[in-house]
């Protein structure tokens, strides 16, 4: 059986981070219009946002993102 994640695209540039923190290491910059699926919603609530764990589309990268980032 395969997971079917909910694909969600950047409303805005925004960094994917190495933890689901302002303060951790930003791991990469992704551009306004980049394509994700969400693996995790709401793994943490941290500096006043949620935060969602992401795969990003296509390069695979994963990491967390304030969930307040996606278009509607």
């Amino acid at each position: 059986q395969q997971d079917v994640y909910e694909e969600k695209v950047l409303a805005r540039n925004t960094n994917l981070r190495s933890e689901p923190t302002l303060n951790s290491n930003s791991k990469d910059l992704q551009i306004s219009g980049t394509h994700l699926f969400i693996l995790e919603k709401t793994v943490n609530i941290e500096d006043g946002y949620l935060w969602d764990k992401v795969r990003m589309i296509p390069s695979g990268k994963i990491g967390y993102m304030i969930n307040k980032n996606y278009r509607k």
